[in-house]
């Protein structure tokens, strides 16, 4: 069986892209300014953020701003480190990956509520313990969720990075990638049975709903779309019930709670969305390493 180790992928001979992935001083400027103003926001008395959102409105609006001002520092820290603004969803492939995007989500979302509730208490009794905020089990089971296909994902696929891919399954993909009027020629050499890109800026939202093997870069995984969505349903149940909360309560000791049955639904598409990542396509295009 022909082995593709080093496959003509992509235009080796065009020049690569050079993307600025140094960290300058703008960046430590500009994510402290945005700490500082989480905090500002945080501390405003109720009645002096926005003119019109007193209470009850105003925890809503505070945690909405919050929740905007975090997600600029994850996008800040992934523009530093890989000199793109999508930088923190892109993985060591050069494509935008699920794991990654659900870990963002949920570290966003539950962090800006956390750090909403806790400065609240700060500003109404500075003499408690503001971090004396409740829990529920089913956020540290969606939590847990996340971080554990995070983790598992990656090791399912170091361990298919020592397969080879067949020569045969590398011109499959590129054509069909160019069927479906992708650009074939930002493929790199494959890791493994894993596809990759040239660079940083050839990822794209359709990474999200490709296959991650050479053989199903170019096909639709169902899989993925289905955690997706369910992904982004629980988000928006939950930070619905976190608006709910900041609007009418006056005093928030705990953060919103979801079903049991959501995080087990969320949990079962996780489980099948693994398992099936963790069998690679069609074992006939590949071999061990």
């Amino acid at each position: 069986m022909p082995n593709a180790t080093h496959p003509p992928a992509g235009n080796r001979n065009s020049a690569p892209h050079e993307v600025q992935t140094e960290w300058t001083k703008t960046h430590t400027v500009t994510l402290l300014a945005l700490i500082a103003v989480i905090f500002a926001v945080g501390l405003i008395p109720s009645n002096q953020l926005i003119p019109g959102f007193g209470p009850p409105g105003h925890g809503l609006v505070v945690w909405l701003i919050i929740l905007l001002l975090l997600g600029v520092c994850f996008v800040v820290i992934g523009r530093g480190t890989t000199g793109m603004w999508k930088g923190v969803l892109v993985d060591s492939r050069n494509k935008i990956s699920l794991s990654r995007l659900q870990l963002f989500l949920w570290t966003v979302l539950v962090l800006s509520t956390f750090l909403t509730i806790a400065m609240f208490n700060i500003r109404n009794d500075p003499t408690s313990n503001p971090l004396d905020i409740g829990v529920p089990p089913q956020v540290w089971g969606l939590l847990g969720i996340s971080t554990t296909s995070f983790v598992t994902a990656a090791t399912i696929k170091s361990q298919k990075k020592n397969l080879n891919v067949t020569k045969e399954a590398t011109e499959k993909t590129t054509e069909a990638l160019r069927k479906v009027g992708d650009d074939p020629g930002k493929l790199a050499d494959p890791q493994g049975a894993l596809v990759a890109y040239e660079k940083p800026g050839d990822a794209s939202v359709s990474d999200l709903f490709k296959g991650d093997e050479v053989i199903s870069a170019a096909y639709l995984d169902l899989g993925k779309v289905q955690v997706f969505f369910f992904t982004l349903i629980v988000i928006f149940a939950y930070a619905s019930e976190v608006g709910a909360l900041l609007l009418h309560g006056q005093s928030v000791t705990s953060l919103p709670g979801l079903s049991t049955g959501v995080v087990a639904l969320l949990g079962i598409s996780h489980a099948g969305y693994l398992t099936a990542k963790s069998v690679p396509s069609n074992p006939a295009h590949y071999e061990r390493a």
